[in-house]
């Protein structure tokens, strides 16, 4: 009898659990009882076709803006998502742009469709976007090849310009979003949206000599930069850092013509730095230079950590 009892009271545990996953998460969007509210002016469509997709997380999807190119593009340039209203423009205060209080008021109200996006022009500023690819790495011997990264550099040349997301195009293209920090007046704060297809580099390090006596090797580092792009030559800003190594010398590094006859690299701190042109239609940028390694205090090693 007892066995009975504790059956029963599991299955009517069992359906008050299930019941109320449906009374909790299957609940009806419909909203009954609004009023009707009729237009007075003849409409623009014959229809109005709206798209909703629900329990696809769209918070996911705007942090990772960077993984979905194309339907960006599409929410960006072709939907409610990301329009921009130039009618209303507010001039923000010059004295009150550092307190990070802003107050707008619109003339006329704004529609906003679910799960929708409205983009309202608030203030002016002046701005300056500079592109560049950029490569970064840690001296090692193994060879290597790979993309470049896009970066950019944006430069608030008359206002503060307050934290938040940045949507970037270029002609027509979505590059990417990132989330921007407080930018002061004059401040240049770069930006890094993944990597250029068209440009790739090709690195090869050699042993020209394995000295004995003085416990040093002398390595031969080149790298090839290819520009696939058929219109206009890209920039790049170039670094190498050698803090793994505690005695070491750079020599010979590469000249060249387009850098007026100066050369590609140069010293700085444990890095070395260079920026460069890399010319279209595939024509190679080579640069290169000797870096002799010690295993021992040298009188020649020119830096120690």
């Amino acid at each position: 009898m007892e066995t009975k009892r504790f059956i029963i009271l599991i299955l009517l545990s069992h359906l008050v659990l299930f019941y109320s996953i449906f009374d909790v998460y299957f609940t009806s969007p419909i909203n009954h009882g609004m009023p009707v509210h009729r237009s007075t002016q003849s409409p623009r469509a014959k229809r109005l076709v709206l798209f909703v997709a629900d329990g696809l997380r769209a918070d996911k999807l705007f942090q990772q803006l960077n993984n979905t190119p194309y339907l960006n593009s599409i929410i960006q340039n072709r939907t409610t998502s990301g329009g921009t209203d130039n009618s209303f423009i507010h001039p923000l205060d010059e004295q009150a742009s550092g307190t990070h209080i802003y107050e707008l008021s619109l003339p006329s109200s704004i529609t906003l469709i679910p799960r929708s996006i409205k983009s309202i022009k608030f203030f002016e500023t002046n701005v300056t976007i500079e592109r560049f690819l950029y490569y970064s790495s840690v001296f090692s011997t193994v060879n290597s090849h790979g993309k470049l990264l896009n970066a950019f550099n944006l430069t608030s040349h008359n206002n503060f310009i307050p934290n938040g997301f940045l949507t970037l195009h270029e002609q027509g293209r979505f590059i990417g979003q990132i989330y921007l920090p407080d930018i002061t007046q004059g401040e240049t704060y770069t930006m890094k949206f993944g990597y250029d297809a068209d440009v790739i580099y090709r690195r090869q390090v050699k042993i020209l000599e394995d000295n004995k006596k003085s416990k040093s090797i002398t390595y031969n580092v080149e790298y090839i930069f290819e520009n696939y792009k058929s219109s206009h030559d890209v920039h790049l800003y170039f670094i190498e850092s050698f803090t793994s190594l505690k005695y070491f010398q750079i020599k010979n590094i590469s000249i060249s013509n387009d850098n007026k006859n100066l050369p590609d690299l140069i010293s700085y701190g444990t890095d070395l730095r260079g920026y460069m042109i890399i010319p279209c239609q595939r024509i190679p940028k080579i640069i290169s230079y000797n870096l002799i390694t010690y295993k021992i205090k040298s009188k020649l090693y020119i830096h120690e950590q």
